[in-house]
């Protein structure tokens, strides 16, 4: 049986694409595995179809009638997954969550009103929201990775696609993300020019807008001078974040890495992850961060804190803008980070790359 993968382009920052190699690895001993793309490395034992996104309107519109065009000239019997919003599959993963909900939010947490509604109306936005409707209504089966997603598809989408859902939270690789000894810490920290002696809060996303940077510089702000924040990721517009730790007074303890192909160096040089994330389907940032020994404060709009619970591998926050909770809590999980540590650890043991891939081949194995 030929097994067909839909994914546009590869990031290789993305949380998505590096799942998706994860799950292929795992299939191609069992499977003739396929990939439907615009562009992917190459990978030993997964044939590469290349397919154009070219549209006038849209990349994401173009892509998805290019796939939907090739799937229906094959002859031989197959089974698509999709991990993009397209319009030809019978097993959806919605690695982006649900485009309305993440409009909501945006609305609500990062434009005034006026401009909140340009974006709604933004032809692109309309697109998604035309896709994404779509693709949930042709797949037969919807995988989310977290609760969040299935419940905000059940109340934008009915009741016909909530049942579709199937929840499977991603997983980490446990062999790559570990805790390390203060001494290994203490050395890193010397190696990336951070105060040795310090407590490291750490952000590590990119879109810094999204990712509720913004919250957690102002909470930096009324924290002692004994804090430093590590900040990793791509953002295009890095100066103006910069220009604010100024305005903060807070530059002098705020270091920009950018992006960063190899980001556990700066799991293990921290003491603390913090994303007060406006929108996240499930950041593997806050499970990376987890199986590293990190205690965890995240806001409820990231599925991923539905592995949080308070007090005890790190703490949720309802609102990303309150950041003067969000320092007492940064404070507060500091200063009890010994036994946090412990339950962050066995919280990702819980959540390991394979147990979640051998979830996502029973689904697939169910609708063959």
């Amino acid at each position: 049986m030929k097994l067909f993968f839909i994914k546009q382009r590869f990031n290789p920052y993305g949380g998505a694409e590096l799942y998706l190699k994860s799950v292929i690895n795992h299939l191609k001993k069992n499977f003739e595995i396929h990939l439907l793309t615009t562009n992917w490395e190459e990978v030993e034992g997964l044939y590469i179809h290349l397919v154009n996104s070219k549209n006038l309107i849209s990349k994401d519109l173009g892509f998805a009638l290019s796939a939907r065009k090739y799937l229906k000239s094959l002859k031989d019997d197959f089974i698509a997954v999709s991990f993009d919003r397209t319009l030809y599959q019978h097993i959806y993963r919605a690695s982006d969550g649900c485009h309305l909900r993440w409009l909501e939010n945006r609305k609500k947490y990062l434009e005034g009103a006026l401009k909140g509604l340009s974006f709604v109306v933004n032809p692109k936005h309309q697109i998604i929201k035309w896709l994404e409707k779509k693709c949930l209504l042709v797949s037969k089966v919807v995988i989310t990775n977290s609760n969040m997603v299935k419940e905000d598809f059940g109340k934008f989408y009915g009741t016909k696609v909530y049942e579709k859902c199937r929840v499977i939270y991603n997983g980490v690789d446990l062999k790559k993300f570990f805790p390390v000894n203060k001494e290994k810490k203490i050395e890193l920290r010397r190696s990336l020019g951070i105060p040795q002696d310090s407590a490291v809060i750490l952000f590590v996303g990119s879109g810094y807008f999204r990712k509720g940077l913004i919250f957690l510089l102002k909470a930096m702000s009324l924290l002692p001078k004994e804090y430093v924040l590590v900040v990793v990721g791509k953002e295009k517009r890095l100066k103006e974040f910069k220009l604010f730790t100024k305005k903060l007074q807070i530059d002098k303890r705020v270091f920009f890495f950018g992006a960063q192909r190899d980001v556990l160096k700066f799991y293990h040089a921290g003491d603390v992850f913090v994303l007060p994330t406006v929108y996240d389907p499930f950041s593997n940032t806050c499970l990376e961060a987890l199986a590293c020994g990190l205690p965890v404060i995240t806001t409820i709009a990231n599925g991923a804190s539905e592995l949080i619970i308070n007090g005890k591998n790190g703490f949720t926050v309802e609102l990303p803008v309150d950041h003067e909770k969000l320092a007492v809590l940064i404070d507060t999980v500091y200063k009890s980070l010994e036994p946090m540590k412990k339950f962050a650890l066995e919280t990702a043991k819980a959540h390991s790359i394979e147990d979640s891939v051998k979830k996502f081949v029973e689904v697939i194995k169910c609708v063959y």
